[in-house]
């Protein structure tokens, strides 16, 4: 068995430095041009050639619509997840309330295969219905999403050596922090990562 990596992408200028924090609101919560100047998703590439250096894999999601997403890249998304605690209104445009039983049937509507939810308790398996596959919670690696007394990083290691356990994470939270960032290349380190698309 094996990690799954999902890298939500809510900043992509980060936090650190008032101007980039800035920006990173704005392009939330309005409209802003990619501006490289700005350094634009700088952390999300220190994310990516990490995983690339140690040959893992991942899936990293932007919060945008479908369709405009897809015309980006030029191909189909195929997974999709739910941005927010759901409680929290994190953003003009965020819709804070979690609720699976509208987003299962719209996944497989729009011929999603995977659907990754914000629940916090990782114990939690997944399900696979009519085609698409559901992983309703994740061992989120930032602590303060998480009970780290519970699940501290070896609960991690011990678990995903046994079975498929989600890892989520957002990149500037990752690189703003030591701790945080050494819990990553941890795992990374000493743990296999695999995209699946069914059970």
């Amino acid at each position: 068995m094996a990690l799954i990596v999902r890298i939500d992408v809510d900043r992509p200028y980060g936090q650190q430095g008032f101007v980039r924090h800035v920006a990173s609101r704005i392009s939330s919560d309005y409209f802003l041009p990619r501006m490289e100047w700005l350094r634009y998703l700088e952390e999300l590439q220190t994310i990516l050639r990490i995983l690339n250096a140690n040959g893992k894999s991942a899936y990293v999601f932007f919060h945008e619509e479908l369709q405009s997403l897809q015309q980006k890249l030029g191909r189909p998304v195929t997974s999709f997840s739910k941005h927010g605690s759901g409680s929290l209104c994190l953003g003009r445009h965020h819709y804070a309330p979690y609720e699976p039983e509208r987003y299962l049937p719209w996944g497989k509507q729009a011929g999603m295969k995977v659907f990754f939810g914000n629940l916090e308790d990782p114990q939690l398996r997944p399900t696979q219905d009519d085609g698409l596959l559901y992983f309703p919670s994740a061992f989120w690696l930032e602590p303060y999403w998480r009970d780290a007394k519970k699940f501290p990083i070896q609960w991690l290691l011990s678990e995903a050596a046994e079975k498929d356990v989600v890892l989520l994470l957002h990149p500037d939270n990752v690189t703003a922090s030591p701790a945080i960032m050494q819990e990553f290349l941890q795992v990374i380190e000493k743990l296999e990562t695999v995209v699946p698309t069914s059970l």
